[in-house]
């Protein structure tokens, strides 16, 4: 089996990646730059991931890399300007999400954001563009079409040491930022019954007081949606935070 995620070189597409791996499912990724020079798998690099080079907006470029595939998942998103988060978190997906249907894909997977009732005009470009999407995939997939709405994401995450070369020589060329530290005990305090009732009645707290999640909890129900293995009829299309929790709780059950 191959899967196809868009997005694949950013910190949730790399643990999308290693969970679809461990699962033994193949994987192509596309993305702008290629392979990301700190991606391992175990310790190493691994031949099990295709990696191309491609724009999503110019789908000549890719299309051709995913006529084989069982399913696809995108984890495209960004920040900046309102146009520019328009662009990537709305128009980006909605082609990728047409051109999958194009190619025969049968089951597609967005990683989108959490619900949202901040004032409209904060990060406006980011939640619409967000939404967009989410509607394209419930209209180009109506029943195996997945729509995950994590908050904050945690995990492990590596970026570029910028020290001397000196200095990485001794310490390596990534850092690895513990966002756990942080993302955990967040996440047991904002699930308690009161941080969920003030999340739900206070003016602008639907994302701000959102559980936070982790990656391999939010990686591991991307790539079940991607190969048919969630009971959609029992979740719907659309999964909150509280759903992938469970959703993830179920399938290490049966793993």
């Amino acid at each position: 089996r191959r899967i196809v995620v868009f997005g694949g070189n950013g910190f949730v597409g790399q643990n999308v990646i290693k969970t679809a791996l461990q699962a033994g499912i193949n994987v192509t990724s596309i993305n702008r730059s290629g392979e990301p020079s700190n991606f391992r798998w175990e310790g190493k690099t691994t031949a099990a991931v295709k990696w191309c080079v491609g724009d999503i907006m110019n789908a000549g470029s890719w299309v051709h890399e995913i006529s084989e595939v069982c399913g696809a998942i995108s984890c495209v998103g960004a920040f900046g300007s309102d146009e520019f988060m328009e662009k990537v978190n709305g128009d980006a997906n909605i082609r990728a999400i047409s051109e999958a249907l194009n190619a025969g894909i049968p089951r597609f997977v967005y990683v989108s954001t959490v619900e949202n009732n901040l004032p409209s005009f904060f990060l406006k470009g980011y939640f619409n563009g967000k939404r967009r999407a989410e509607q394209a995939l419930l209209d180009a997939y109506p029943t195996t079409g997945v729509v995950l709405r994590p908050g904050f994401i945690y995990g492990s995450r590596e970026i570029p040491n910028p020290a001397p070369s000196a200095v990485k020589a001794v310490v390596g060329s990534t850092i690895k930022i513990p966002l756990g530290l942080l993302g955990k005990p967040l996440e047991t305090v904002f699930s308690t019954a009161p941080m969920s009732k003030l999340r739900a009645t206070l003016p602008g707290m639907q994302a701000i007081l959102a559980p936070p999640i982790a990656v391999q909890c939010l990686a591991r129900v991307a790539v079940a949606g991607a190969i048919g293995s969630i009971d959609l009829q029992t979740t719907g299309n659309i999964l909150k935070i509280e759903d992938i929790v469970r959703e993830s709780r179920r399938i290490q059950q049966v793993e």
